[in-house]
């Protein structure tokens, strides 16, 4: 450097206050201290927690409605449950996520009135119910006769069941040592 730059930045450091100003340091949250590692085993046991919530609840239930009240023979059934399988492997966290989201934002908890928790399992499971629903049919070879059948029965079904699905899934996360969405 030359005498005259020396100078200059003599008379900057002078003339500011820095040596009166707190300093400030910065520590890292829990969440950011965490290791890749602990990030991806959460994700990955949050997914498969909320997934087997779908299996275990939605499974017997939906055999037993295919097979004694839509007519599908036992292959259609097995066809339709183990697509109901790979269905809830992509659905079921994201139904996971909204409903922690929409409880949330409406403020819902276990205080708030059954409507209202009602209206965060509706809210995060029809969209993907219907979608999800009519493929799985589709694909173990319902005919649309059937289809036309357990479809509609499946979501009149579904609808009050959304909110003893959104407590199984809460309490499935609770033995699971995970976050209930309405706490």
């Amino acid at each position: 450097m030359t005498n005259q730059s020396e100078n200059n930045l003599e008379n900057l450091v002078e003339r500011s206050d820095i040596g009166n100003k707190k300093t400030l340091s910065y520590n890292p949250s829990h969440e950011e201290k965490r290791s890749l590692y602990e990030k991806a085993k959460n994700v990955a046991s949050d997914y498969l927690v909320d997934v087997s919530a779908g299996w275990t609840f939605f499974t017997p239930i939906y055999t037993a409605m295919e097979h004694y009240v839509a007519g599908m023979d036992s292959g259609e059934v097995f066809d339709s449950r183990s697509t109901g399988l790979v269905a809830h492997s992509v659905a079921m966290r994201p139904a996971g996520l909204l409903r922690n989201a929409l409880a949330k934002k409406w403020n819902v908890s276990k205080q708030s009135p059954f409507y209202k928790k009602w209206a965060v399992n509706a809210c995060a499971q029809t969209p993907i119910q219907a979608v999800m629903y009519t493929g799985m049919l589709a694909y173990a070879g319902a005919s649309p006769q059937e289809i036309a059948i357990a479809l509609p029965i499946g979501l009149a079904m579904a609808f009050p069941l959304f909110e003893p699905f959104g407590r199984w899934m809460d309490k499935w996360r609770k033995i699971w040592g995970k976050k209930p969405a309405i706490k």
